[in-house]
C-alpha cells in the first residue's frame, strides 16, 4: 500500500500533513491503515510518534473550521 496526497501540496510543516492523513484514515474507519501509516512514517523519518501527534489538536481545529458548514466531506 502507498499513500500519495497531492490534493493540498504546499510548502510548510510536513508533520501537519502526516497528521491530517492519519486523522483522515481514522475518520473513515480505517484505524489499522492509520496505525500502519504512522508506523511506516516514523520508521522512514527521524520523527517520533509523540512528536507527530503533537499536531493532532491543530489539525482537528483546522478540519472543524474547514468543514464547519459541511461544505465538503472529510
Amino acid at each position: 500500500m502507498a499513500v500519495v496526497d497531492w490534493s493540498h501540496a504546499s510548502a510548510g510543516n510536513p508533520l501537519f500533513d502526516v497528521v491530517n492523513t492519519y486523522i483522515s484514515f481514522i475518520l473513515n474507519d480505517k484505524q489499522n491503515y492509520a496505525d500502519k501509516y504512522l508506523d511506516t512514517y516514523t520508521k522512514l523519518t527521524k520523527h517520533s510518534k509523540e512528536e507527530i501527534l503533537e499536531y493532532e489538536a491543530l489539525v482537528c481545529a483546522f478540519l472543524l473550521y474547514r468543514y464547519q458548514d459541511n461544505k465538503d466531506k472529510i
